[in-house]
């Protein structure tokens, strides 16, 4: 879920109390797009439109055995011990991959609870997309659009 995004949805959801806002998805609306959608009014999908996920991820890089391969060494001078959690120049460690994950499924729980107020969906039934892409009729029978065009 992109950064300002659910901000951005909460002015939509505002927004709808002035007059109707629309969502169309042509093509693709995934991720934070999927968020500001459900946000609207209402909800148009073409039948070949890719909708959702309703879910969100995070990517580590470890590059530490390819710099070595190549002679670098890397030397991270910092200041808080937090400072370089995740960083791609050392092993991610337990403790702080525990961290990402815990951080992901608070992420997560609020991208389902907003989808859950915007839409009137249960937060379970959102929660159960698993973070699945639907298109066109599908999502209209998961409750995550209201009309095909």
């Amino acid at each position: 879920m992109g950064a300002g995004a659910v901000d951005r949805a909460d002015s939509i959801v505002r927004g709808r109390d002035i007059e109707p806002v629309w969502a169309l998805a042509t093509d693709m609306i995934c991720s934070a797009g999927q968020l500001l959608a459900r946000a609207a009014s209402r909800r148009l999908v073409t039948q070949t439109a890719r909708t959702g996920p309703i879910g969100v991820m995070m990517a580590f890089s470890n590059y530490c055995a390819a710099l070595e391969k190549q002679g670098v060494e890397i030397t991270l001078i910092y200041s808080g011990s937090h400072k370089v959690d995740g960083n791609p120049y050392s092993h991610l460690p337990d403790d702080v991959r525990e961290t990402l994950q815990s951080r992901m499924d608070a992420t997560r729980q609020m991208f389902a609870q907003k989808v859950s107020a915007y839409t009137g969906l249960s937060v379970q039934v959102v929660l159960d997309t698993e973070a699945a892409v639907d298109s066109g009729q599908e999502a209209i029978d998961a409750g995550l659009a209201d009309e095909l065009v």
